[in-house]
Order: structure tokens, then sequence, then C-alpha cells
């Protein structure tokens, strides 16, 4: 396991309020997190298997005085559901909002599909999660029409499950508008330049 300090001689301070953020960041080999201050100053890294991680991560939380913390995920990952559930269950830690920064390919080749609404986005209701690792918790299932997918939201209450669904909705739509503006530019940039070869 290999963490990352960046003084051993220093006495560690308490962060002031309490708060911070962890960003997990998973692939199929290996799980990292950071656990850093509001304002974005990493306090440390940890690289290893997922439940050693979560664990180490915890415990140097409370070392830094942090109490409550905002959980970032990125990527679909082997140890992602573990360090979740793992710090969703620490005593000395809360999470106040879980926020998965998975990022959404709009782009690359697809079957053709029947066309649909990007409107017609559905979001259940949230349920407690009863088995598995991530037992205890709420989930959001997110259905996306066009891609034909559905995404799993989680989170520690009710509230903040849907919220987190709206979020992630939010943010799937805006790339689509994004990726809707760039066309209409492109197509309009091929117009001007038909009509002054035309002139």
């Amino acid at each position: 396991m290999k963490e990352k300090k960046t003084d051993r001689a220093k006495k560690i301070k308490k962060v002031p309020g309490g708060r911070g953020i962890i960003n997990g960041y998973f692939s199929f080999n290996n799980t990292i997190l950071n656990l850093s201050k509001e304002n974005g100053e990493v306090l440390c890294q940890v690289s290893a298997v997922a439940e050693q991680v979560a664990e180490t991560t915890i415990k140097k939380a409370g070392d830094y005085g942090i109490q409550k913390v905002v959980l970032q995920v990125r990527n679909p990952g082997l140890g992602r559901d573990v360090v979740i559930k793992k710090i969703s269950e620490a005593k000395t830690l809360e999470i106040e909002e879980l926020i998965d920064k998975t990022p959404l390919a709009f782009n690359g080749t697809r079957p053709r599909k029947k066309p649909c609404s990007m409107f017609e986005i559905t979001i259940s209701n949230p349920k407690k999660v009863e088995k598995g690792s991530l037992a205890g918790v709420y989930a959001c299932e997110v259905y996306l029409p066009d891609m034909d997918k559905t995404s799993s939201i989680y989170a520690d209450s009710l509230d903040e499950a849907v919220k987190n669904a709206n979020d992630f909705v939010d943010v799937y739509l805006q790339g689509k508008i994004t990726n809707l503006e760039r066309t209409l530019v492109r197509k309009d940039d091929i117009r001007k330049s038909l009509e002054e070869e035309l002139d």
C-alpha cells in the first residue's frame, strides 16, 4: 500500500469546521482515494485494495479532525461499492453528499436505434438496499432511453438519493445540449461556406 505524506515530522493540524472531501478513482486493478479540505488542498492520497484504502482514509480523516465529507466517485471498478459501504458505515465519519463524477460518453459508433426523446428519462423511487455490499444505503435507478441504459445512484438517505439522481440527470442533459449546440454550429459553418462558394 502506498501513501503520500507531506511531512512526517510536522504535527497534524485539525481541519477547521471538521469537513472535507474524499475523491475516489476506481479501475479494475486499483483504487485511489484522495482526502482533501473543502478548498481542494490534498491532505493525503492512498492507493491499494479497496478495503485497505477505505480504512486508511477513514483513520486519516479522524487524525485531521474531519467528521463530515462529500464523497466523489469516478469510474466503475471492483472496489467502488466496497469503498462506499465502508465509508458509509464508519462511526467517526458522516457522508453529507455522494457525487458520481463518472463521465458519460455521448459519441462513438453505436448501432442505429429507434429515435427517442431525451426527455423520456425516468428516475425510480429510492429503495433501501437489503442485500450485498451496499446493504443499508438507498438507491435510485435512472433510465437513459437513448443509451438504453439504467444507472444506479446511491446515498445514505432517501433525500440524498433523489438529489444525487437529479444531479446525475442534469449533467447528462447538459452534455446532450452541448453536443447539440456543437452540431448546429458545424451545420451553420457548412451552410456559410457553401453560400460563399456559390457567390
